[in-house]
C-alpha cells in the first residue's frame, strides 16, 4: 500500500512514440512503532525520455511488510 506521493512535476511534454526510462531511489526507511512488523519506505522517482531529458519527477512512500 502507498500513502501517496508529493511534489509531482511534469518537466517536459511526453509524446506518442517517446521511449521513457523510469528510475526510483530509496531516500529513507523507518520501522513503524505503531505497526510492529511494518516499515515506511521513502522514494524519489524520475522519468527520462530517449534524449535523457528528465520529463517527470516525484516523491512517494510505501508501506512494506518486513520479513519475519
Amino acid at each position: 500500500p502507498s500513502p501517496g506521493f508529493e511534489d509531482l512535476k511534469w518537466l517536459k511534454p511526453v509524446y506518442a512514440g517517446d521511449t521513457i526510462r523510469f528510475t526510483r531511489t530509496l531516500t529513507g526507511f523507518r520501522e513503524l512503532q505503531s505497526r510492529p512488523g511494518w516499515a515506511m519506505m521513502q522514494m524519489s522517482s524520475a522519468a527520462y525520455n530517449q534524449n535523457e531529458q528528465k520529463v517527470l519527477e516525484f516523491n512517494s512512500a510505501a508501506l512494506i511488510l518486513l520479513p519475519a
